[in-house]
């Protein structure tokens, strides 16, 4: 859920973010 709320543009983007968003786009 990070990574889809990173992607919104809310707030600046967390190294967290980024690879939360890698690992959903992997799965």
């Amino acid at each position: 859920m990070l990574g889809i709320v990173a992607q919104q543009g809310e707030g600046p983007v967390n190294p967290v973010d980024s690879v939360w968003s890698s690992l959903v786009q992997a799965s």
